[in-house]
């Protein structure tokens, strides 16, 4: 970034005039010098030259009726984003506006800004000072008083925590299309189990259990990022969440 240091990372052989560095951080700007050394003196510096790595984008979109309100929840994948975009196309043949930009590490935002009977599409990207993430997928709602009611899941599915960031409690929702022992945990940054949620047979079904920021010991944990994950069967799956006292 601009306010770094410049830092040496490496040395290359004689007459060698590219070097690629790797692994870099998403979304991030980088700056660059190299100069030329021998036994006896080195050369001046080079010009310098910067480049940004691409930004995560945000996956897995959706979007649901919750007390005439759309729902939206995504897969926050990037480290290095300030915060999110929310675009909204009302009806078939809408333009996509900004409507809001949600907080860094969020992964969820209501829209209550929103009519009976329309239907609303909504795409999200990150963003930071050097550069926007491409757009999330596109997920589409029709308004109404009463949720719509879910037939059997035909494949296994982990959804966004909502609310999140969230404090003390959140829920945790998740689909199994089969019956199977179902197991749901949190883990903390380190990968160390912090309380484990769900461990029995379920059928075929949606599924929503709740954390109450507390660990397995029934003590309040601090806040920060954690990670939830279910296994069922041959399926896993892993996902992020704030928890904001």
């Amino acid at each position: 970034g601009q306010a770094g240091q410049f830092v040496k990372i490496t040395d290359v052989g004689s007459n060698v005039s590219t070097y690629t560095d790797t692994p870099l951080n998403d979304g991030t700007k980088y700056f660059y010098r190299v100069f030329a050394f021998n036994t006896n003196t080195n050369s001046a510096f080079s010009n310098e030259a910067n480049g940004i790595t691409a930004m995560l984008a945000p996956t897995n979109l959706t979007v649901q009726t919750i007390n005439s309100q759309a729902v939206l929840n995504w897969n926050d994948n990037s480290q290095s984003e300030t915060g999110y975009t929310i675009e909204r196309k009302d009806g078939s043949s809408g333009q996509f506006v900004k409507i809001a930009d949600a907080a860094s590490n969020a992964a969820t935002y209501s829209d209550g800004t929103v009519s009976q009977g329309i239907q609303y599409s909504y795409r999200v990207r990150g963003f930071n000072s050097d550069i926007n993430s491409s757009y999330s997928n596109e997920a589409s709602v029709t308004i109404t008083d009463v949720e719509n009611v879910e037939a059997v899941p035909t494949s296994f599915a982990l959804y966004q925590n909502y609310p999140n960031p969230f404090n003390p409690t959140t829920s945790i929702k998740f689909a199994v299309p089969t019956q199977t022992n179902v197991t749901v945990s949190v883990y903390d940054l380190n990968g160390q189990l912090v309380a484990t949620l769900m461990n029995e047979e379920k059928g075929a079904g949606y599924y929503t259990v709740s954390w109450n920021s507390k660990n397995k010991y029934g003590s309040s944990v601090s806040s920060g990022i954690y990670f939830y994950s279910i296994k069922a069967g041959n399926f896993s799956q892993t996902m992020k969440m704030l928890l904001l006292k």
